[in-house]
């Protein structure tokens, strides 16, 4: 007998061709438990019938005297062996065909992960391809799918800096002590507008706007979340109006509209101590526009006048101090480069795939951390990077982020159980050997008629058997 004998211990619980926990000791010194891998009546396996007779006899000189179906076998042909009638590599058993849906699911029990799969494989049971098999099995898993952890995140997309201020504006509304604000921000200097409000509705809001464009100006785009003030009628006449691009955030993604979500808790925090200290708000504000961006930026006031702006602080205000605009919008585009550097460089460098329309994906549920399935109908337009418009299967459509949209894997499912594969599967004493397994198994890819007969590979292309092996 060639190869050596492999103690082995295969013990995958919870199978569903017996459920009985006896542990039955097989002549080769393998422990089978919770699954009868001996009585799964088939016709001869044929490519796993050369493997054995390979092991016994001596495998060729070169891989091309080979059959393709014998070929993935070729670089670990020496950890081959036979004790029993099994077939092993090292101290993994080699399943037949018909048993491989059976050890898979197996193998999921409790629906670990891939790589968990793996590993559990790796001390029992092989076959080729066996990985790839376990990557569709996971993928093509529904509770899986639905549990998946978040994605990782993207590389930072900033957005452009304007070169002249007050030309895009981010505006968000918050509460603070059951009192609501609208707060304006200018993506050039960075210069904040609070304003408080009496109510929350589109048209109170679309009016506090229009007070304060015709105190500074209107700008050429503003940069809004969802909220139904922002989309609501009397705001989006109010842009068509007066001229102004209104573009949102992606849903449930308040990172795409950064810089007004910084801004409204620093703002949040100076209201809130002003109050407590019973402190001037505006006269802190008033410092918060005054105060320099960093070290070689000036103040979001000087850089939105293009002067200095008195405060209460004592100062020697120069009137011949020139602004100089384009230094500063250098500096500035040299600021955001090194806030991208710093979030990619503990974040992901690698920006997610596309999607296409039509293309079945997942997105993320919120309230219940699970990926709903759904299906992409359009794409949002360059300004609203990385947005899409899904369908769920009830017909409501959202728009998400592609970090909350998760691919669904196009792959092939693994094939159906025959009506032969079913009747094995039912409860069997334990009382067989896997040899017999072997022997009285077929794969559905390689069904063969005579011995002279040409048979179909599994791509479908007629092949004929070598005259050795007929």
């Amino acid at each position: 007998m060639r190869g050596r004998q492999f103690p082995v211990l295969f013990g995958i619980s919870g199978g569903s061709v017996a459920r009985t926990r006896v542990m039955q000791t097989i002549g080769c010194g393998m422990q089978c438990g919770n699954i009868d891998v001996g009585n799964n009546r088939r016709r001869p396996n044929f490519y796993l019938a050369q493997v054995k007779e390979f092991t016994h006899a001596g495998w060729p000189a070169t891989i091309q005297e080979l059959p393709n179906d014998l070929r993935p076998f070729w670089p670990f042909r020496d950890e081959l062996g036979m004790s029993g009638g099994v077939l092993f590599k090292g101290r993994q058993v080699i399943i037949p065909q018909s048993m491989r849906q059976d050890i898979l699911q197996q193998l999921h029990k409790g629906h670990p992960g891939i790589e968990k799969m793996r590993l559990l494989a790796r001390q029992s049971v092989y076959w080729p391809n066996i990985n790839r098999q376990i990557d569709e099995s996971v993928r093509l898993c529904n509770q899986c799918q639905e549990r998946m952890p978040e994605q990782r995140r993207e590389p930072l997309l900033p957005h452009e800096i304007p070169i002249t201020p007050w030309t895009k504006v981010g505006m968000d509304l918050f509460e603070l002590n059951m009192v609501q604000y609208l707060l304006i921000v200018d993506y050039h200097s960075k210069f904040p507008v609070v304003q408080r409000l009496t109510s929350t509705t589109s048209a109170s809001v679309a009016n506090a706007v229009t007070g304060i464009f015709g105190l500074l100006g209107s700008p050429t785009e503003i940069m809004s979340d969802n909220g139904p003030q922002f989309i609501g009628a009397a705001f989006q006449q109010m842009c068509k109006e007066w001229g102004i691009t209104h573009q949102t955030s992606s849903p449930r993604y308040p990172q795409s509209n950064g810089q007004i979500e910084r801004t409204v808790r620093t703002v949040k925090e100076i209201i809130r101590k002003t109050q407590t200290t019973g402190e001037s708000t505006a006269a802190a504000l008033l410092n918060l526009r005054c105060t320099p961006v960093d070290a070689h930026l000036p103040s979001p006031a000087e850089m939105m006048f293009g002067r200095q702006v008195r405060t209460l602080l004592p100062a020697n205000l120069d009137s011949n101090t020139t602004y100089q605009g384009q230094k500063n919008q250098e500096r500035l585009e040299q600021r955001r480069g090194r806030m991208k550097t710093d979030y990619d460089a503990v974040g992901s460098k690698q920006e997610l795939q596309p999607l296409r329309v039509g293309q079945k994906v997942r997105f993320l549920d919120k309230e219940s951390h699970t990926w709903i399935p759904a299906e992409v109908t359009n794409l949002c337009n360059d300004l609203q990077a990385r947005s899409y418009i899904v369908t769920t299967p009830n017909g409501t459509r959202l728009r998400r982020n592609r970090v909350h949209l998760r691919d669904v894997p196009q792959m092939p499912r693994l094939a159906e159980p025959t009506k032969d594969a079913r009747l094995a599967n039912t409860p069997t004493p334990m009382n067989k050997k896997i040899a017999d397994g072997l022997d009285h198994d077929q794969s559905l890819d390689h069904q063969t008629g005579s011995g002279t007969d040409p048979y179909r590979t599994r791509s479908g292309r007629i092949s004929n058997k070598p005259v050795r092996y007929r």
